[in-house]
């Protein structure tokens, strides 16, 4: 993905509020990184942008872990007979063709869950296909239907042990809460890394001082996205104009993040001709 920094949009913001870096109060930093927070979102949805969808190959169950212990009725993907399997017993390092423990899932109810372990967690879905669209010219899209645990496959639609899923990455969030060399941190405490003014979320436990720049296996950075960084600069100025009691300059600015985007959707539309990044039947 292309990307800005998180200070980059914040220093915006404030430029455009005439506010120098030295001014700044901590309230203010925290409101502005608020209304950023608001209009990446709003963004984000805007339109689908590529640098926030993805195409992933999705199994409806998780694999078998021979460190786990099921229960019965709990459902597996085999990798190894590419299938799905049912626990008849209870167990841990059972193999599913041990039929001891296991039996064959013919009754599967085909769903993607939202969040799958190790996966990327959904926003919204565009498209579910049968076959890679990326490398089959004869991919298919397939029905389905959204619940509250994730993407239902359509009864009777013919697919296989998996599908390819065309979705929207959840928003992203930033944080002005600044990472301490004196602090320990925890797998999902974000932070903002002033030395490179970008935001950073661990993904497992850092002790103090292991910071993005000398544990970087400790950390993942927050992307911020280029292609939407001119327009939620605006939008969070907007916020701040209306809390100065501007109504009517808020009002202008607003129409300016909607220019912003269209101005962004023309590029991509028009000028390069991208729409979907494939072709495929649809069924």
């Amino acid at each position: 993905m292309r990307t800005v920094t998180f200070k980059s949009v914040l220093d915006q913001v404030f430029d455009y509020a005439g506010i120098l870096p030295e001014d700044r109060q901590t309230e203010e930093v925290r409101a502005v990184t608020g209304w950023i927070n608001h209009w990446l979102r709003r963004a984000w949805v805007f339109y689908d942008w590529p640098d926030v969808m993805e195409l992933e190959e999705r199994f409806y169950r998780a694999p078998y872990d021979a460190g786990t212990a099921y229960a019965i009725g709990d459902e597996v993907y085999y990798a190894a007979e590419d299938g799905y399997y049912v626990a008849t017993a209870a167990g841990t390092g059972n193999l599913p063709t041990d039929e001891d423990f296991w039996e064959v899932q013919d009754e599967l109810e085909r769903y993607v869950d939202w969040e799958q372990a190790g996966e990327t967690a959904m926003d919204a879905v565009m498209a579910v296909l049968h076959k890679n669209p990326r490398l089959s010219r004869t991919a298919r899209e397939v029905g389905y239907g959204l619940s509250g645990r994730g993407v239902e496959l359509s009864p009777g639609t013919d697919v296989g042990s998996s599908v390819w899923v065309y979705f929207r990455r959840r928003p992203v969030e930033m944080t002005s809460t600044a990472w301490s060399a004196t602090a320990t941190y925890v797998s999902g405490d974000k932070r903002y890394f002033a030395t490179d003014g970008r935001v950073y979320v661990a993904n497992q436990s850092a002790a103090a001082g292991e910071s993005p720049a000398t544990d970087p296996e400790k950390w993942d950075e927050v992307e911020f996205p280029y292609v939407l960084a001119p327009a939620v600069g605006v939008g969070a100025f907007r916020e701040w104009l209306k809390g100065e009691g501007e109504e009517r300059q808020s009002k202008m600015q607003n129409q300016d993040v909607v220019s912003l985007l269209e101005e962004e959707m023309e590029v991509i539309v028009i000028q390069q001709g991208q729409r979907r990044a494939w072709e495929v039947t649809v069924r």
